[in-house]
């Protein structure tokens, strides 16, 4: 996956939507993909570089999932990603 990109995914414990993001400082950051507010699958705006929802406009922070405009009440789930050694990604 190339740097500023994402990708959905599904959470096998949970059946929500993950998603997995290849930050410019080439780290891999995970979440629940479900937004706190009224339950939209969130996505990754490659220009503004924040997590958005397309529903009623709440933005993340990469880095922790952090709220940076609401109205979500709260951040996203954080998941741990874990690159192998044969380039695969992980969900620990």
């Amino acid at each position: 996956m190339p740097k500023n990109e994402a990708a959905l995914f599904t959470i096998p414990s949970s059946g929500d939507p993950g998603i997995v993001i290849h930050t410019a400082a080439d780290e891999f950051v995970g979440y629940d993909a479900v937004c706190p507010h009224t339950g939209c699958t969130v996505g990754y705006s490659t220009v503004a570089k924040v997590i958005v929802c397309p529903c009623h406009g709440s933005e993340f922070e990469v880095s922790n999932g952090d709220v940076i405009v609401g109205p979500a009440p709260h951040g996203l789930a954080k998941l741990k990603i874990v690159e192998g050694a044969n380039g695969n990604l992980y969900l620990q």
